[in-house]
């Protein structure tokens, strides 16, 4: 008796680090930042298949914005069916567009 087998592509969808898009903010000094995942996001393919990342973020996000700040999550998704979950954060600074005392910033250059 023969065996059939399905091939698969094993497709990366997203890596850490790259771009999973732009988040508008709201008061910074620039009104966009850059937003990746942390983790490698794939899924094995077989022809015809299509992946597809699904975004939960917000639609807009109050400056100050620091790098690795959580902005929601991504989903994997084929055939309607989800493959996987990431963390979604912010690639880039955006500074508050206001003279406000930021603690955190304060105490990150503090001299000890």
């Amino acid at each position: 008796m023969d065996a059939c087998y399905e091939t698969y592509d094993m497709a990366r969808v997203l890596a850490p680090t790259m771009s999973a898009g732009q988040m508008p903010v709201t008061n910074g000094k620039k009104d966009v930042c850059s937003m990746c995942v942390m983790e490698e996001m794939s899924v094995p393919l077989s022809s015809g298949e299509q992946a597809q990342i699904v975004l939960d973020v917000p639609q807009s996000v109050p400056a100050p914005v620091y790098p690795g700040m959580h902005l929601g999550t991504a989903k994997l998704v084929v055939g309607g069916k989800v493959y996987g979950v990431g963390e979604v954060v912010a690639s880039e600074r955006v500074d508050a567009n206001t003279i406000r005392l930021d603690v955190r910033r304060v105490l990150a250059h503090w001299m000890l």
